[in-house]
Formats: structure tokens, sequence, C-alpha cells
């Protein structure tokens, strides 16, 4: 999985027509399909608040949404929802 992992992120780093923008947009879609993605649903029962209430927190940027297509995020990177949580912890 890894060395697929890593393949794949080094075609989109070489990829002309590709922005910084969208090269970041997917190595973040390759590293959520690589497991390293939360669920909205698990993420608001990790956080102890409502689906509606993580949607606000992507929007207000405090979490990191992955979207893969659409407008709506897929879920959240597990790195932000830890550092969401630590940052919660130390306040």
């Amino acid at each position: 999985m890894f060395a697929f992992k890593r393949e794949l992120i080094g075609l989109i780093e070489k990829d002309p027509l590709a922005s910084a923008a969208e090269k970041k947009r997917a190595k973040l879609a390759v590293e959520c399909r690589a497991e390293r993605c939360v669920k909205f649903d698990d993420a608001a029962e990790r956080l102890g608040v409502s689906k509606s209430v993580v949607y606000r927190l992507v929007k207000d940027k405090e979490l990191v949404g992955v979207r893969l297509t659409g407008k709506r995020p897929y879920g959240i990177t597990e790195e932000s929802l830890n550092a969401f949580l630590e940052k919660r912890k130390m306040s």
C-alpha cells in the first residue's frame, strides 16, 4: 500500500498542468484513501458533538476537510482531528 501511495503522490507532483492547490488536494485524497481520513460521523462521535458541528468546524477551518469529488468534503484528516483534540485538552 505504501509503495502505491508513494507512486501516486510522485505522479501528482510531476503533473505540469496541476496547480499547487490541486496537487495538495490530490495528495490529501490519496492519504484519505489510505485510511488516514476520518468520516464525519466518526469525528462527531470522537468530539462528542453533532455532525453539523463538525461540518461547521471544517467551514471555519478549524478542521481540515478532504474533498474527493463534489462540493462537500468526504472526511477529515486524522492529523487535524488529533491536533484539534490536543488543542482542546490544553485549554
